[in-house]
């Protein structure tokens, strides 16, 4: 049969046995700054695919079609 869903049966599962913490309390892990989450060297490496990528595949289509003119 069909088990009926109960709204925050999840959140009851994780938080069994568990007090919760007051409000204005710090928070028990550390927390991530704005710092911790940007990556200049991501940013470069997506930009430098998105630059590079499509560059390649029209200079080696470009080729395949001057070397093979009758597919065209």
């Amino acid at each position: 049969g069909e088990s009926e869903i109960v709204p925050g049966a999840i959140t009851a599962e994780e938080m069994a046995g568990k007090p919760a913490a007051p409000i204005g309390e710090n928070e028990p892990d550390e927390v991530l700054e704005a710092g911790d989450l940007f990556n200049p060297r991501a940013i470069m490496k997506y930009v430098s695919m998105w630059i590079i990528g499509p560059s390649v595949s029209t200079i080696l289509a470009y080729g395949f079609f001057r070397l093979v003119p009758g597919i065209a």
